[in-house]
């Protein structure tokens, strides 16, 4: 097999060492918005560890409440941003046209 000293092959396309950068970040965002409710999950448990009540240097109530809700706040303004980035780069425009160009090839057909 006759191959190129940088491994591709010569009679089919280059391979291409690295994702154009749009498509990148793309996808790490989309990874990021998997990984939020994992990182909510550890998040909301962390008050499980801090001392109870009657030890010396316990957690009142309260601050255990203003940890929480600060952490759900946090986690919807991150889900935000994340989805706004999302229809920024246009992976939910892309998937409405092509559910949009399915829809009329199959509403033309009906018309025939």
């Amino acid at each position: 097999m006759n191959t190129a000293p940088n491994g591709d092959d010569p009679d089919g396309p280059p391979n291409r060492l690295f994702l154009e950068r749009r498509g990148y970040i793309q996808r790490r965002v989309i990874d990021g918005a998997k990984l939020l409710p994992i990182i909510g999950l550890v998040l909301f448990m962390v008050p499980l560890i801090w001392p109870r009540r009657g030890d010396s240097d316990a957690v009142i109530t309260s601050s255990s409440s203003i940890y929480i809700f600060m952490i759900w706040l946090g986690l919807i303004v991150f889900g935000a941003f994340l989805a706004n980035r999302i229809t920024a780069s246009g992976a939910v425009q892309d998937s409405k046209s092509q559910m949009n160009a399915a829809s009329d090839t199959t509403g033309k057909s009906g018309q025939d």
